[in-house]
């Protein structure tokens, strides 16, 4: 087995999924098609990155299923497939920062490690997506997790699960913007689905073992102080709450870096 890159693109340089919702929806399809031999993926704009860490047939089989998947929920026609080699070990390192700054490449006014379409949350634990067990530490033995922050400018140290009571102080609207990042659903809930049934169990779970009370949660959620207390006994992984918690810490990661920044230029 070895790296091999699919290139997606649309006609006419259109984006492919330019609300969030349809980037949400983009994230779990894409995860879902292309399989445990993800390494890594990005999403930005006219353009999808995969590398995969397999054989030669396995990357053109999935190639066709993603090119197949991917056009049945794009806004804009989207050209065939192109499959690449990655000949070298550096080649497969350059190609981790080239990804995850694709938000850069593209003058997009997001931080790239909160950009939806990028994997970096997945590589350090601040989503929850079914199925993806991304291969890029096959395909990079060498490669260590501080590495991979410094690509988008942060430190590992900063994106450890936030503490309970730092939670506590940010509210029941971070949690639920947090939760709904997680699994890559919503941003509204306005379905009553199991996907966006679990967002809400999240929060739930989390904002009460922040000792948030049940009616902010309530007040948060939409619904009764009844069903909140329902949504804490819902079976929900530890990895799972885990995975909020460290999605706050990056967010609070992310807007430190860009305070500082902002009075770099003011100075």
């Amino acid at each position: 087995m070895r790296p091999w890159q699919i290139r997606l693109s649309t006609d006419g340089r259109h984006p492919m999924f330019p609300r969030e919702p349809e980037r949400r929806q983009a994230v779990r399809v894409l995860v879902h098609t292309a399989g445990r031999e993800t390494a890594l993926f990005g999403i930005v704009d006219d353009h999808v990155h995969v590398v995969l860490y397999c054989d030669r047939p396995t990357v053109t089989w999935r190639a066709r299923s993603l090119c197949r998947v991917l056009r049945g929920r794009s806004a804009v026609e989207i050209a065939p497939s192109h499959i690449s080699a990655v000949n070298s070990r550096g080649h497969m390192a350059t190609l981790v920062g080239y990804i995850l700054n694709q938000t850069g490449h593209h003058g997009l006014p997001v931080h790239p490690a909160l950009w939806t379409g990028s994997c970096f949350p997945d590589l350090i634990g601040a989503r929850a997506l079914p199925g993806l067990d991304l291969q890029l530490f096959r395909a990079l033995p060498r490669l260590q997790p501080w590495e991979i922050c410094q690509e988008v400018g942060l430190d590992l140290r900063d994106l450890q699960p936030m503490g309970l009571d730092e939670i506590r102080s940010l509210g029941a609207a971070r949690i639920l913007a947090a939760s709904s990042a997680v699994l890559a659903v919503g941003p509204g809930l306005e379905h009553q689905d199991r996907s966006c049934h679990l967002v809400r169990a999240l929060v739930a779970q989390t904002g009460l073992a922040a000792n948030l009370s049940v009616s902010e949660m309530g007040w948060v959620l939409g619904c009764t102080i009844r069903h909140v207390s329902r949504l804490d006994l819902a079976p929900i992984s530890e990895p799972q709450l885990r995975c909020v918690r460290v999605r706050l810490a990056l967010e609070e990661a992310v807007a430190r870096q860009q305070a500082r920044q902002g009075l770099l230029k003011a100075g």
